[in-house]
């Protein structure tokens, strides 16, 4: 119940940004930009999880990604194989 409180709390805080952050996002197709590389993350990450068998979940693949394309490197999630690797740099 707490949360359900603080998650309408954060809504009823952000709803008067939302027609400027929709204007903001529309400006030279920033929102468009954003959606495709969050689907390119995805999808580079289910193939990881594919092509190196140290990714064992498509999860993981994916949180590999976003660590890379973020370039934090946590480090707890590395290719093993040369065509993880390879992918990884590509």
């Amino acid at each position: 119940a707490l949360r359900l409180l603080q998650l309408l709390l954060i809504l009823r805080l952000l709803l008067p940004f939302w027609d400027s952050t929709v204007k903001i996002l529309s400006r030279n197709r920033l929102g468009t930009t954003l959606v495709v590389a969050f689907i390119i993350t995805v999808f580079w990450g289910i193939l990881m999880s594919i092509v190196d068998p140290s990714i064992k979940t498509p999860w993981n693949g994916i949180w590999f990604a976003w660590e890379t394309v973020t370039t934090v490197g946590f480090g707890d999630i590395v290719p093993t194989s040369v065509a993880g690797r390879l992918l990884t740099i590509g």
